[in-house]
């Protein structure tokens, strides 16, 4: 049950409740979105039915022999108010494992929505929202989740990929994604964790895709998304809106695939070298030879053969050997301003780790490849 899903009626009707099963701050549980929307707004609101879809799960969860249950704050805003979980946790009559036998469902509902209105990020404010998002937590399997969320239909052959959606809305775009990428510059608080596979890029920064997304979606939504509502790879719908809106996005590097090599993420010429040991010699590494981007399109114009000594991995290692080169800049750092842009066909040259170094070794600016090669031809000769 990975996704959001809309909770099902005993009528077998949907109920605009939004809920997802989640792992959070170490405990896995069932996570029910906000609800609620501001007076005036022209967008629809958020999970207008939160109420009746509450109640239904914790009757559910009662019918199912639940005895105590815990409900924790769960929202973007608690979280960085409140980070510690059991500073979060809500109360009734003054529990905080919540008794499910001993109350009707309505009244542990409105409960709930009391013990969450004490929770105000000022003070001086008459009460808090009693919609949030909250994550119920129980011993209950996986299993016994779905048939909270989905009653009867839990069971029926696709009732999970029936009931699932795509939040991601229509009409996200760069300007959106921009501004995504800037507040995560500039530490705004989100949920989405380092991206483990791919990198989407821009201006040769590498940013975590679904947190570009989520957070992107914001703008449409008025919230943001989180990591448990929608997928991130190839063919997914966050990956096409992120390609379609002019960004790219690539599989991350493996440390092991260019152990000699350290990848670098600042988007400054200043301070965008990094250091790799070849043939002996310690030697710069510019932030334009390790774009995966920039990287990518020079090696499929060159191929993956070194373009000084035509040096291929693939036909001296065999398998192991295969993709693996090293990008040489052939551009001076000191000629190149601000706001220069790589041009991976005229700037770069797959070249092996060693003819890297040499053009690089006791100069201060690289020398040219054709230097290098007259360098090994007349070697040869001797």
């Amino acid at each position: 049950m990975a996704g959001l899903f809309l909770v099902v009626g005993d009528d077998g009707n949907l109920i605009d409740s939004r809920v997802s099963l989640v792992e959070e701050d170490g405990i896995r549980g069932l996570a029910f979105e906000s609800g609620g929307g501001k007076s005036g707004d022209t967008r629809p609101p958020r999970n207008p039915e939160y109420a009746q879809g509450l109640e239904l799960v914790l009757s559910r969860m009662k019918n199912l022999g639940v005895i105590k249950l815990r409900a924790y704050l769960a929202s973007s805003n608690a979280r960085e108010l409140w980070p510690a979980l059991d500073r979060r946790a809500l109360k009734v009559e003054g529990e905080v494992a919540i008794s499910l036998q001993n109350q009707e469902p309505t009244n542990l509902r409105l409960a709930l929505g009391n013990a969450m209105a004490q929770f105000k990020a000022k003070p001086t404010k008459k009460s808090g929202n009693n919609t949030k998002r909250v994550l119920l937590y129980a011993e209950l399997t996986d299993a016994q989740w779905e048939s909270v969320v989905f009653g009867k239909s839990a069971h029926e052959p696709g009732a999970l990929a029936q009931e699932r959606f795509t939040p991601i809305p229509d009409g996200i775009t760069a300007e959106h994604l921009a501004g995504a990428m800037r507040d995560l510059d500039q530490g705004v608080p989100h949920l989405f964790g380092p991206s483990t596979s791919y990198d989407v890029f821009s201006n040769g920064k590498a940013y975590p895709p679904k947190a570009v997304v989520g957070i992107g979606a914001a703008a449409i939504l008025g919230f943001q998304l989180r990591p448990s509502d929608f997928g991130g790879g190839e063919e997914t719908r966050c990956f096409q809106i992120l390609r379609s809106n002019g960004f790219q996005v690539f599989p991350k590097q493996k440390p092991s695939d260019y152990p000699d090599e350290i990848a670098v993420t600042t988007a400054s010429i200043d301070d965008s070298q990094s250091y790799f040991e070849g043939a002996g010699k310690q030697v710069v590494v510019n932030r334009y030879e390790r774009d995966p981007a920039a990287r990518k399109a020079a090696i499929k114009h060159y191929g993956a053969v070194c373009q000084v000594c035509g040096l291929d991995f693939m036909k001296t290692y065999g398998e192991i050997g295969k993709g693996f080169i090293h990008v040489h800049h052939v551009k001076s750092l000191a000629s190149i301003g601000k706001t220069y842009k790589v041009d991976p066909v005229q700037d770069l040259r797959p070249v092996c780790p060693n003819c890297h170094a040499m053009l690089h070794k006791g100069v201060s600016e690289p020398r040219e490849i054709d230097e290098l090669k007259a360098i090994i031809n007349k070697m040869s000769t001797k």
